[in-house]
C-alpha cells in the first residue's frame, strides 16, 4: 500500500511520507515544510483501506478515498462513512482538502469545493478550473464573487480574513454586515468565562476582537504570503470554499 501510494504521488511530482499513526485516527494528511523541501505526510490506523480514485497528472492532483471506522447512531445502529481527500498543487504550494460530496474524479472534487451559493454557476463556467474566470476570483480557500454590498457602511482597511488558525489574507478594503463579535487569542476563540479568567491574570492580554460569520465584501488588493496578490476591481462578496471536516471552522474578519 505504501509504495503504491508513493508511486501515485510521485506521478504528480510530490513526495509522500507514510508513518505509523495513533489508533484513534483513521487517516491524517499534513503538509510538511522545511527550508529545503515540502512534502505530504500521511498517518493513521486504517491506511490499508485508503485507495486512489483518480489521478490528474496535468493538474497535479490526486483524489483518494478511505473508509472511516463505524459510528453509533441515535437509533443504536452503526454505520461506516467514507472520507475523500483531494491532494494537489495550487499556485505555489501543495495542499490537502477534505471532500464531502460522493465524487469520483479530480474535476468533480474541485467543483465540490466551490461555495454552495455559486456552485451551479461554477458548473456552467467553461474555465471553472482557473483561479480567475467570469464567476469568481480565487485566492487559496477564498472565493471572491462580484457583488455590491446591500448598504454602504464603514469601509475597513487592511482587514484580515482567516479560516481557523490559518495565516490571514489581508484585504485592502472591506465592508461587512451582521455576524457575531468574538475575541481571538493565540489563534482560537475565547468564551466569556475563559476571557474573564485570562484578563484577570493579565490585563494586557494580547487578544484580537473580530467578527465571525458576517457577510463580507472586499475591494482592492488581497494579499497572502503563500499566494500571488490579486486585485478586485469593484466590490466582491467573499466566500469560504466547501471543504469538509471543517464544521468547527469559522469565518473571521
Amino acid at each position: 500500500m505504501r509504495h503504491t501510494l508513493q508511486k501515485h504521488f510521485s506521478a504528480i511530482g510530490a513526495h509522500l511520507e507514510v508513518r505509523p499513526g495513533p489508533d484513534n485516527v483513521d487517516y491524517r494528511f499534513d503538509i510538511v515544510r522545511d527550508r529545503r523541501s515540502e512534502y505530504f505526510e500521511l498517518r493513521g490506523s486504517r491506511l490499508d483501506e485508503l485507495v486512489v480514485q483518480h489521478v490528474d497528472r496535468h493538474a497535479r492532483h490526486i483524489l483518494l478515498r478511505g473508509l472511516n471506522r463505524q459510528v453509533t447512531q441515535e437509533n443504536g445502529t452503526t454505520k461506516s462513512t467514507l472520507s475523500r481527500f483531494l491532494c494537489g498543487h495550487d499556485e505555489r504550494h501543495w495542499f490537502v482538502a477534505g471532500i464531502a460530496d460522493p465524487v469520483a474524479t479530480v474535476r468533480d472534487a474541485k467543483l465540490s469545493l466551490a461555495p454552495a451559493a455559486i456552485r451551479e454557476a461554477v458548473a456552467r463556467e467553461r474555465h471553472r478550473d482557473r483561479r480567475h474566470n467570469d464567476v469568481f476570483i480565487r485566492q487559496g480557500e477564498w472565493f471572491f464573487v462580484p457583488a455590491m454590498p446591500p448598504v454602504r457602511t464603514v469601509i475597513l482597511r487592511n482587514e484580515p480574513i482567516r479560516r481557523g488558525r490559518g495565516k490571514p489574507h489581508f484585504c485592502e478594503e472591506v465592508i461587512r454586515h451582521g455576524g457575531v463579535t468574538v475575541r481571538l487569542y493565540q489563534g482560537r476563540e475565547l468564551g466569556e468565562a475563559e476571557f474573564a479568567e485570562l484578563v484577570a491574570k493579565n490585563r494586557r492580554l494580547p487578544y484580537r476582537q473580530m467578527v465571525r460569520d458576517a457577510a463580507v465584501y472586499a475591494r482592492g488588493r488581497v494579499r497572502h504570503d503563500d499566494h500571488a496578490t490579486i486585485v478586485l476591481e469593484g466590490w466582491h462578496r467573499i466566500y469560504l470554499n466547501g471543504e469538509s471536516f471543517t464544521e468547527h471552522v469559522a469565518f473571521y474578519d
